[in-house]
């Protein structure tokens, strides 16, 4: 099928746009200041991905959303590893074992971990992700509802807790703060929204 088009308007006459040139997109940035820590940008078949090492790679910046705000985020990743000890490909929460929203991947399994005021994890557990191909995972608080999906597939828990026992400040790509589990694999496109999403 062919795309709408997208039109700019000058007075009274439409004028169809055929390129944009993004320079910058406003908004959170993740970065690393230290080159050796840096995950390597690379390119496939058009698609840009970040290739994170295991070792050491990771992108911080502040995070979106808060211990008590509703929020989803949406991350594409493809591991090119998976052993017995949980990646963490992305992360929101503050230091020591506090998380908002934290994604863990390990051969077995996918979770998803949010802590809630009694610094207990409550988690929606999926099956383990596939390293021939990228998958997509959306992972949604809404109240106390905690959703997941995995291409797909979908898990639900309903905590009696209040979520967030920790003062939430940052945001981590291919690892979280303090861990070391950095992701061995690629990072594909990273979506995280204060808020919710139907």
């Amino acid at each position: 099928t062919t795309n709408t088009p997208v039109l700019a308007r000058n007075g009274t006459t439409d004028t169809t746009v055929s390129y944009f040139k993004v320079r910058e997109i406003t908004g959170i940035h993740a970065s690393q200041a230290t080159s050796g820590y840096r995950p390597i940008l690379r390119q496939a078949s058009g698609k840009y991905y970040l290739q994170f090492d295991g070792t050491d790679d990771r992108l911080t910046g502040t995070a979106p959303f808060t211990n008590t705000d509703d929020h989803v985020a949406v991350v594409t990743v493809k591991p090119t590893t998976l052993d017995t000890v949980y990646r963490r490909p992305f992360s929101i929460g503050g230091a020591g074992t506090a998380a908002c929203c934290d994604l863990q991947v390990r051969s077995t399994e996918t979770t998803i971990n949010w802590t809630d005021d009694a610094a207990v994890n409550r988690g929606v557990g999926l099956p383990a992700l596939s390293t021939a191909a990228p998958s997509i995972i959306t992972m949604q608080r809404v109240g106390s509802t905690l959703r997941a999906r995995l291409n797909g597939g979908s898990g639900v828990e309903t905590p009696v807790a209040t979520l967030g026992v920790s003062t939430v400040t940052t945001m981590v790509l291919g690892d979280r703060i303090g861990t070391g589990r950095v992701l061995i694999g690629n990072l594909y496109p990273v979506l995280p929204i204060k808020g919710t999403l139907s």
